[in-house]
Order: C-alpha cells, then sequence, then structure tokens
C-alpha cells in the first residue's frame, strides 16, 4: 500500500482548500515530471512473450516482470561471455538500458501506479472546489498571485 502524505487541515473559504489542494498535488509533481533512463521507445519483450511499455503500463505485477526479464537476459549473456572465457566484455545492455537504469525506470513506473489514484482523487477535489469559486474568491486568489510576484 503506497503511503500518502495528505495532512488533515482545516479550511474556511474555497481559496484556502485550493491551496491546500495544489500543495497536495504538488508534492506529486516530483514523480510525475521524472524522466526515464531507459531509451526503448517501443515495448519490452517479456520471458512469457509478452510484451510491456514500461512508459505506459498499470500492473505492478507486469512492471515487477520486466525487470525480472530484464536481470534474466543480463545475466544469461554476462554468463555466456564468462563460459566463452571472455573476462572483459561490454557493459550489457538490453534496449538500449543497463541494469541499474531498468531497475529505476521500474521503481519510477511503480510509484507512478501507486500514487495516480491518489493524484486523480486531489484533482478530481480541485475541480469541484473550483467551481464553488465565486467572484470575490477569484479576486482574492489573484491578489495572492500579484503579491507573491511582486506586483501589489
Amino acid at each position: 500500500m503506497a503511503k500518502t502524505n495528505l495532512q488533515v487541515v482545516t479550511v474556511t473559504s474555497a481559496p484556502e482548500a485550493l491551496a491546500v489542494l495544489n500543495e497536495q498535488i504538488k508534492s506529486y509533481k516530483h514523480i510525475q515530471d521524472s524522466v526515464y533512463k531507459t531509451p526503448t521507445k517501443g515495448s519490452l519483450r517479456l520471458s512469457d512473450g509478452s510484451t510491456v511499455d514500461l512508459k505506459s503500463e498499470t500492473s505492478i505485477d507486469k512492471v515487477v516482470m520486466a525487470f525480472a526479464s530484464v536481470q534474466s537476459r543480463i545475466k544469461a549473456i554476462e554468463s555466456a561471455y564468462s563460459e566463452l572465457g571472455r573476462d572483459e566484455y561490454p557493459v550489457v545492455k538490453i534496449e538500449g538500458g543497463t541494469e541499474e537504469e531498468w531497475k529505476q525506470d521500474c521503481m519510477l513506473r511503480i510509484q507512478i501506479i501507486e500514487q495516480k489514484d491518489k493524484l486523480d482523487e486531489l484533482n478530481e477535489l480541485k475541480k469541484e472546489w473550483e467551481e464553488l469559486l465565486d467572484k470575490e474568491d477569484r479576486k482574492a486568489i489573484l491578489m495572492k498571485k500579484m503579491a507573491n510576484k511582486g506586483l501589489v
């Protein structure tokens, strides 16, 4: 189960509620904006013959299987070098990525999958609160933005 960093706060207005929600949404930004390290643009073939597109996969089990496939392929290649008496060989890459790069990408994808539901919930709440804003609330938010930029 994914940990959440939602905090319990008391809000008295729509602008305050939006500020709290925006902070919570912002706390997920580092994950959503992360860049994958592996260069593959297509799907990764698994040992069972199926494929996984790591950048869009929604199943944690499939992500784990993808990493297991990468690990086993790399270990097999390294073993083959050794069996053939080759002590030195290039860094083994699968679909252009090293084992460590694949590991980082798989961990990132798992974080994205685990936190997607919470982020969707926060965005839905934000949308509902935005619909409740009246003209004075919008004016207060705009004034705060201007003040934060040193314009007033």
